[in-house]
């Protein structure tokens, strides 16, 4: 596998063996809430006064 990169105003020809490079796979991440519903549901229901 060849690639062309362009780095620091020069142009670079590269090659690369396909059996060195490691594919990973990738990972789901699912960000964290820290809120309850309940908590909302109040704040919301405050608003409404």
């Amino acid at each position: 596998m060849t690639s062309l990169e362009y780095y620091d105003g020069e142009w670079n020809l590269y090659t690369y063996n396909e059996k060195e490079i490691v594919a990973e796979k990738p990972v789901r991440q699912v960000p964290q809430t820290e809120v309850l519903t309940s908590e909302i549901a109040f704040y919301l229901h405050s608003l409404a006064k």
